[in-house]
């Protein structure tokens, strides 16, 4: 696997998560849509994290970038465990 992408998070209190990580983590706000915080680092990546209000925490996605066999893998693997998986090519984003 070449390296986790993004992750896309529900829980409450998200804007004052959002405004913990850019305040002390260095992060920078990409953009906010809604009750979504969007938030990226120093790479290229249109953002790293998205932090979205919600009643009860949960992980709504997880992004990494790969080979394509590596991704035939874990889409095997996660769909074994009963995980839904959806791929998504963005090759040319």
């Amino acid at each position: 696997m070449s390296r986790l992408r993004s992750i896309e998070l529900h829980l409450p209190g998200a804007e004052a998560a959002a405004a913990f990580l850019t305040d002390h983590w260095g992060m920078a706000a990409a953009e906010r849509e809604g009750d979504t915080w969007r938030l990226r680092g120093a790479g290229d990546d249109v953002y790293l994290l998205a932090l979205t209000e919600a009643a009860e925490p949960s992980v709504q996605s997880v992004t990494f970038t790969a080979s394509e066999a590596e991704i035939d893998r874990i889409e095997i693997q996660a769909a074994g465990a009963g995980a839904p998986v959806e791929r998504i090519d963005v090759s040319d984003e």
